[in-house]
């Protein structure tokens, strides 16, 4: 009986391609061989289904023997991208992107080179590596195309199958893109109007201040020393964000958008759209410059009449600029006005928002850098220096070196306080009625459980400094039962959905659907519910108090 298959065929096959298809071949094999090496390593850490890893190792290979160059990266590059990412996500938060990947595609479009730049020195030389060899092999796939003839239908039935592969992870994303009833929720949100009261507000100028990942603990620990400064200063000090990121967290401070409300976009308009109906000028202060991008965060952005980009710098990024900007903004005019101001706060990474003055706890992440110079060659070995040093310290972000991240975070927190301390007293040096909210957009888990950031665990994720300060003349201005409810309900179990109904109160402005159970001015509450919050997985609802 004569042998099916003969090595000296293969052989024979190999040794009759040009140079370049010899190469072309063998990446074919390598980069197949890779993505279903990448899938099966997943499929004994986490819990796919083993169908879809059944299915996928059918479609690569599949395509590794019979498809066109097209066909065949069509196929391989969507799962390979995919389970590199997957890694990464795994081995980093214990996530996929079946579990965050709606969160991760909403996070995208408000992530600027900065950010981008940072998060670069935390992925592992592995994963960096496996990217690039993955390029690279999906270049060397160009050059053959194979000789075996298969039918028609085989490339249907692999394409008809192959959404039910690894691939199908990706389906949170294109829900989340496709299927979110967009179209009519924004339709009632161009014809959405507060119509507010037309009478005279009492604030003339509401400061909103909008923190970064500070978590209560160690605010309210350095934010002691300024406290006796500040006469009507109101701190909460059991209120919480319900989403663990900036996308969903900011618009539940800037709308009346609630926890129940999962769709990207809000069918209402914003505190900006409320303030200009009522005759203030609106102004919105943000480190980079996000006013064209095309997210849900962004469209709440959008309605502010002057967007004003108060750091256009890339490095060292902190917020030493918002106080001069916020001067110049109050003294241009003697109009009423609306200021929102987001802050870097202590974003990661923390070593990069402070400066070296700061840097009293030790030992940190901080290294001395070089001084920027106008100098060419000296910039350039400046910023080579600095590329190299944030390696060191992505590598330092160990759970083994807590202690060194928490005298980082701590550093931070530090000079984010002061920065909120002299805007709060610019704020009481004002004359006319004068009020600022602070409130932290999320926390922060800093190997709490186990983990940094994400998965967010812990409830030092989502419990937040927040803040309401009135200014000697709108505090002689106000209602006084205002300002004792206020009070009494300054150690309620709170969310940030009670801060719009709250600020807007605060400044005097009165319009007919006004939700006055979430207005903390309105009475002594008595709140006892458990509050859900957003941790990323999908099996159950999640509690803050049982965090």
């Amino acid at each position: 009986m004569k042998p099916i298959f003969k090595l000296s065929s293969l052989t024979n096959f190999f040794f009759h391609l040009l140079f370049k298809e010899k190469i072309s071949f063998v990446g074919r094999i390598l980069f197949t061989s890779m993505c279903l090496t990448f899938i099966f390593y997943l499929y004994f850490k986490t819990d796919i289904l083993p169908e879809k890893v059944y299915i996928s190792a059918v479609c690569l290979i599949t395509a590794c023997l019979f498809f066109g160059k097209t066909a065949y990266l069509m196929i391989h590059i969507p799962l390979f991208l995919l389970s590199v990412i997957d890694i990464h996500l795994f081995k980093t938060y214990s996530l996929s992107m079946f579990s965050a990947g709606d969160w991760l595609y909403a996070l995208i479009p408000d992530t600027n080179k900065t950010e981008i730049s940072e998060y670069w020195s935390k992925i592992a030389v592995f994963e960096k590596t496996a990217l690039f060899t993955g390029l690279l092999l999906s270049l060397c796939c160009l050059f053959y195309t194979p000789t075996f003839k298969i039918k028609k239908s085989v490339y249907f039935l692999i394409f008809m199958i192959f959404p039910f592969s690894y691939v199908e992870h990706i389906t949170p994303v294109v829900y989340y893109h496709f299927f979110d009833n967009e179209d009519n929720i924004l339709q009632k949100y161009r014809h959405f109007r507060f119509d507010p009261e037309k009478k005279r507000q009492t604030a003339q100028n509401v400061i909103v201040l909008i923190g970064e990942s500070h978590r209560y603990p160690e605010f309210h620990f350095s934010f002691q020393k300024y406290v006796k400064s500040f006469k009507h200063l109101y701190e909460f000090n059991n209120l919480i964000s319900m989403h663990p990121g900036t996308m969903n967290s900011v618009p539940m401070i800037l709308s009346r958008k609630k926890f129940t409300d999962q769709t990207k976009y809000f069918s209402e308009k914003s505190l900006f759209s409320l303030f200009e109906e009522a005759g203030y000028d609106t102004y919105f202060l943000h480190y980079t410059d996000n006013s064209k991008e095309r997210n849900h965060l962004s469209f709440i952005y959008n309605e502010t009449q002057n967007f004003v980009n108060y750091h256009p710098e890339t490095e060292g990024l902190h917020d030493s600029r918002i106080r001069p900007e916020l001067s110049r903004i109050l003294k241009k005019d003697k109009n009423k006005k609306l200021i929102v101001i987001k802050m870097m706060g202590v974003h990661e990474n923390f070593e990069n928002r402070y400066p070296p003055a700061y840097d009293t706890r030790k030992p940190s992440l901080q290294y001395v850098t070089p001084e920027k110079n106008k100098s060419f060659p000296d910039e350039l070995k400046r910023k080579a220096i600095n590329f190299f040093l944030s390696f060191k310290a992505a590598r330092q972000r160990q759970k083994e070196n807590r202690e060194l991240i928490l005298n980082t975070y701590q550093n931070a927190i530090d000079y984010s306080a002061n920065i909120v301390a002299e805007i709060m007293d610019f704020i009481r040096k004002q004359t006319d009625p004068s009020l600022l909210l602070f409130s932290s957009d999320h926390g922060f888990c800093l190997y709490d459980k186990g983990f940094l950031h994400l998965p967010p665990n812990c409830q030092n994720a989502f419990h937040i400094p927040a803040m309401i300060y009135l200014n000697a003349s709108l505090a002689k201005e106000s209602d006084p039962e205002k300002l004792k409810n206020l009070s009494c309900n300054l150690n309620q179990p709170l969310t940030q959905e009670y801060l719009f109904e709250t600020v807007v109160s605060l400044a005097g402005i009165a319009y007919p659907s006004a939700q006055k159970e979430y207005d903390l001015t309105a009475d002594c509450k008595n709140l006892k519910t458990k509050r859900p919050v957003e941790t990323l997985k999908r099996d159950h609802l999640y509690y803050y108090e049982d965090l």
